[in-house]
């Protein structure tokens, strides 16, 4: 996983590839991805492109693993499908309930 930061913005504004992006004949290539960006102390997530040509010699580059973006974010689905799982059987729990379906 790649992350690169854009320099011609005044706020914290950075993009992680996660594909090719699609471009039109005579278009040059792009990749798409995520940008997150930090507007009024608030930190966004958005899905974002960039040509090619631009994150290569445009973009700084800022952090760099082997891990891939597609095991990253099949890592945050499963945590969050399973913390809302614990939390909707927490709230069961306390308030008595226990729902069985019928056999």
């Amino acid at each position: 996983m790649k992350i690169y930061r854009n320099p011609f913005v005044s706020y914290p504004c950075y993009f992680v590839k996660t594909g090719a992006g699609w471009s039109g004949r005579a278009e040059a290539s792009k990749s798409k991805g995520y940008c997150v960006e930090q507007h009024d102390g608030k930190w966004t997530c958005r899905n974002g492109c960039y040509y090619d040509n631009t994150i290569r010699n445009e973009l700084i580059l800022v952090a760099e693993n082997r891990e891939s973006i597609h095991k990253v974010i099949e890592k945050a689905v499963i945590d969050a499908v399973l913390g809302l799982v614990r939390e909707k059987e927490k709230q069961k729990e306390e308030s008595g309930h226990d729902e069985q379906k019928p056999d």
